[in-house]
């Protein structure tokens, strides 16, 4: 198992077991806020202001592998509901989405029931942005006319931009990963358009 393996294993454990928070601080009201240590690190590292005018660096590392091991679970979730709402539409109209209507085919046929797993995580799209692929907060999908006999290791769906040098992917045969972005690129210069 590769390093990121190991850091989605470690982060699955810690949530499946609760241990993604620290001891509680002072009670709300106390002029301590009250909040886990976890969420006083994602709020002092993501707002920056007046009351915060540098972002918080925390010298161990471990908020970036916090907020890197959420984002990957997240992303990985999200694309395996796209591949099992495609397994889904096939299933029940015998086709699959025409190039350029993927995420609306499958958002119209109700077989993915929240627009949200369309967006990368974090992100705010809407349900528009997401049917037009506007901008980096959706998904990009192949505009090839997908069949049965689209071979399984052809990426159909994956990060806009890349995250942390690489980025997930999901192939028509329903695996997700994550490569690097050279290795990205060398995927879609051999699957895409053909």
């Amino acid at each position: 198992m590769g390093a990121k393996g190991w850091i989605l294993a470690a982060a699955a454990c810690a949530a499946g077991l609760g241990c993604d928070t620290k001891p509680i601080g002072p009670a709300p009201g106390s002029g301590s806020g009250g909040q886990s240590a976890p969420a006083k690190e994602v709020n002092a590292a993501s707002h920056s202001g007046p009351g915060n005018p540098v972002p918080f660096v925390d010298p161990t590392g471990s908020l970036q592998v916090y907020k890197g091991a959420k984002h990957d679970i997240q992303c990985l979730a999200n694309l395996q509901g796209i591949g099992a709402a495609l397994i889904q539409y096939n299933m029940r109209t015998g086709g699959y989405p025409a190039p350029g209507a993927f995420f609306r085919s499958l958002l119209e046929s109700g077989d993915i029931p929240d627009f949200r797993i369309c967006a990368v995580p974090r992100s705010n799209a809407t349900k528009d942005e997401i049917v037009a692929q506007i901008g980096e907060k959706t998904y990009r999908v192949t505009m090839d006319k997908l069949n049965d006999s689209t071979a399984p290791g052809k990426p159909i769906a994956w990060d806009p931009i890349p995250f942390q040098d690489g980025r997930h992917y999901l192939t028509m045969g329903g695996q997700v990963d994550m490569v690097l972005e050279d290795q990205f690129a060398a995927f879609l210069a051999k699957w895409e358009g053909k």
